[in-house]
């Protein structure tokens, strides 16, 4: 029997492939590396071709095949990079940036958080379902510069080993007018949770939509700078925090 057969796996390394274990004989099928494309900055999709030896039979083919689809159904939705929430939009997490901005002895800096998520639901016509969850891993801060990453993540600052996330969830979300819009919620930050307020653009073309926040933060208020730091001496209060988002709808 002279069949072909050809596996999607998604690969940080498509060079290297070791063949899972879910799939019988599968190792003896690999002839050779057949094509591969860019899915993100850190993922690939790398294609196999498996050609069955003619003593497999029907059974061992069939079960090649189920695990085939099992595991390319699995890869694409633990590796994909996007997310999609509920209401449809998915967030291009590769085009969004959740950032932060301040000054250390007069000295302003720019940090994000490279792991966060998102998930939105908001349609401008109906603006009383709509809602946004926001969870930071605070580990991911990056500024640059190798002190502050350092430091960032102690127990003076965020105090990952202790409260490793931080969460934003919407209560209500309102049009101040044109494509200007604002989002009041919960964000919670070091133990401890207050009301803020997010303004916020929208911009909708089609299936995509682009938004742009910006809010500011005194940090003494969560706890984010303490000991020395407790104060505005070395490094001000205020904290913006900045957010980009693109998403889609599929």
């Amino acid at each position: 029997m002279n069949v072909s057969l050809i596996y999607l796996a998604f690969s940080p390394n498509p060079k290297k492939f070791v063949a899972p274990s879910f799939l019988p004989c599968f190792h003896h099928g690999v002839e050779r590396f057949v094509d591969k494309g860019a899915r993100s900055s850190s993922q690939q999709v790398v294609l196999y071709e498996y050609r069955p030896r003619r003593s497999n039979n029907i059974r061992t083919l069939k079960a090649i095949v189920a695990s085939i689809v099992y595991g390319l159904s699995t890869s694409i939705l633990s590796t994909s990079a996007f997310s999609q929430d509920s209401a449809g939009w998915v967030i291009d997490y590769d085009k969004s940036e959740l950032g932060f901005a301040g000054a250390q002895n007069g000295t302003k800096f720019n940090g994000a958080f490279t792991k966060w998520t998102a998930s939105i639901n908001l349609d401008p016509n109906d603006l009383s379902n709509a809602s946004i969850e926001t969870s930071v891993d605070l580990a991911s801060a990056t500024t640059g510069d190798k002190q502050k990453d350092r430091a960032l993540p102690g127990s003076d600052w965020f105090d990952v080993k202790q409260t490793p996330t931080a969460t934003f969830k919407s209560t209500k979300i309102s049009n101040l007018n044109g494509n200007s819009y604002q989002a009041v919620g919960t964000l919670s930050l070091k133990g401890v949770s207050k009301s803020i307020t997010l303004p916020f653009t929208l911009m909708i073309d089609g299936r995509t939509a682009k938004a742009q926040g910006k809010t500011s933060l005194i940090r003494m208020d969560y706890n984010i700078g303490e000991g020395e730091f407790a104060n505005g001496k070395w490094v001000d209060a205020n904290v913006d925090v900045t957010v980009s988002i693109t998403a889609a709808k599929p």
